[in-house]
């Protein structure tokens, strides 16, 4: 059980817990972390988790779905392991900044990040640390 502190929001609707206010815990179902499983195929499945970890083994095309368009902010972080080796396709709703998706690296490990206020019509893609040296770690 993960316990997390919400900071610079006044309060949060919740069906099941009520109202949140400042400062009150709020307590997750869901693991943060997703399975590797997750990621084989390059679907990331909004409603498991927001942290992905793909082990590429050939050419990927990324998808987002369940995304929640009432939401007012989505932020996920995908965790790619010998993406260089291959070729990443990115949906045309990505935007990255200069216009191109990052150069990734062969035979370790890179981390990118993806973020929408639209309901997933736009994203906003971000490289986030490159050839970190951690080699790939199954969490399932």
């Amino acid at each position: 059980m993960a316990v997390v502190k919400m900071h610079g929001i006044d309060e949060i609707s919740n069906a099941t817990n009520g109202t949140l206010k400042l400062g009150d815990p709020v307590v997750f179902d869901k693991p943060i972390r997703a399975q590797a499983s997750l990621c084989s195929n390059g679907v990331l499945d909004i409603s498991l988790s927001n942290y992905f970890i793909c082990n590429c083994s050939g050419t990927m095309s990324f998808s987002f779905t369940n995304v929640p368009s009432d939401a007012d902010v989505i932020s996920i972080v995908v965790e790619l392991h010998d993406a260089g080796s291959h070729t990443m396709n990115f949906p045309s709703s990505v935007k990255w900044g200069g216009g191109l998706a990052p150069s990734f690296t062969a035979g370790a490990s890179d981390l990118i990040g993806f973020i929408t206020t639209d309901g997933g019509t736009n994203w906003r893609g971000m490289g986030l640390n490159f050839d970190s040296g951690i080699s790939f770690n199954d969490p399932s």
